[in-house]
Order: C-alpha cells, then structure tokens, then sequence
C-alpha cells in the first residue's frame, strides 16, 4: 500500500470533532450562564447625595436597577455612561427602572444639578 492509498480511521476522526464539540458547547455554557440572572436583590442602598456628581460603582456587574429619588429635589442618572446626552432626569418620587438582560451594568453615574436628593437604588443580579 503507497502513502496515496493510507487512510485515516473514521473513529478517530469522529473523536477529534467529538472533543471539538464538547469545547465550544462549555463555551456557549459559560457565556449562558453569564446571562442568567440569579433572581436575587440586594438591600436597597442609598442616603442623602449631596450637589454635584457621583459615580456609584459595583463590584460585579449587575442584569437591573431601580432608582427612586426621595427628593427634595430632582437628580440626573445615566447608566455605565457620564455623557451629558445620556442622563435621564428623575424627580420627586419618580423611580426609573433600567434592565439590560445581562449582566453589563458596572456604574450608575448620578448627578444632582442643585440641592440635595435622597435615593434609593436596589440592584438586581
């Protein structure tokens, strides 16, 4: 038999594209999972945000927020954004409700043009 002839046995084959499949399904898996929210919330956080700007960090990011503004006076917020053209006004009372569907939101960035606002801004995981 030449070296035209020589053949590779179809098991083995059938074997590489096997290991070939099982990486790429744990990847789309692990990319899955990011995706899922936890269905947990934590403690609302906030108090008194004093005039001016605020970047509110998290430690990980978050799939929602809720933000309520307690007032006494109206507060400006963007989210994983501090450009002007992206801030959404909030006033007395008003809660403004943002759910990515994934996990993406890594700062909320507040700014209150003039007085002091009280907020509160559970987060979803």
């Amino acid at each position: 038999m030449d070296e035209s002839q020589k053949r590779i046995d179809p098991k083995i084959l059938q074997a590489i594209l096997q290991d070939d499949t099982v990486r790429l399904l744990k990847q789309v898996l692990t990319t899955l999972e990011k995706q899922i929210p936890r269905g947990m919330v934590d403690a609302t956080e906030g108090g008194e945000v004093f005039s001016g700007d605020r970047v509110v960090p998290f430690q990980t990011p978050i799939f929602g927020i809720s933000i309520t503004n307690d007032g006494p006076d109206s507060i400006w917020v963007a989210v994983n954004s501090e450009a002007p053209n992206r801030l959404h006004e909030i006033k007395i009372t008003e809660t403004y409700k943002v759910d990515m569907g994934a996990a993406v939101i890594k700062y909320i960035f507040i700014r209150v043009p003039s007085g002091t606002a009280s907020i509160r801004y559970p987060r979803y995981y």
